[in-house]
């Protein structure tokens, strides 16, 4: 799986080269949202995140790339917001339940999440906290 590669950093954006040889610029509205466009301003993709309550990190809680899939997007979405936000990332479960904060994994996510975790970008799944309990709410 690649990984688009960057091109320009600006204070505000950064510039990406797709697998195919496509420039795209991704651009982080605040810590919840990095927006994916084409060089002409159209959207392609958008991630979304939520800081997570009970830990240190955020969770996933939409991501898409439209038509350019499998080019190295979406890890370089996830890579660009972990270089910004240091934070460990985590996605809701692989069960097809969509949750009360409205996530779930979904299209090409289910095949997705699990290479971004053996890559270490993603660091795992979420699952239930239990405040009694002395895990940290992950695995």
């Amino acid at each position: 799986m690649a990984i688009a590669k960057l091109i320009k950093e600006m204070e505000t954006f950064r510039i990406y080269k797709n697998s195919n040889g496509v420039l795209f610029k991704f651009i982080l509205e605040d810590e919840n949202e990095l927006l994916i466009e084409d060089m002409n301003g159209n959207s392609v993709g958008e991630f979304e995140f939520k800081e997570l309550e009970y830990g240190n990190g955020y969770k996933v809680m939409r991501m898409y790339t439209n038509e350019y899939k499998n080019t190295g997007l979406g890890s370089a979405a996830l890579l660009y917001f972990i270089d910004v936000y240091d934070g460990p990332l985590y996605t809701s479960n692989n069960d097809g339940l969509r949750r009360d904060d409205g996530s779930h994994l979904t299209d090409d996510a289910p095949s997705f999440v699990p290479k971004m975790i053996a890559k270490g970008i993603i660091n795992g799944y979420e699952r239930k906290f239990y405040e009694d309990n002395d895990t940290n709410g992950f695995f």
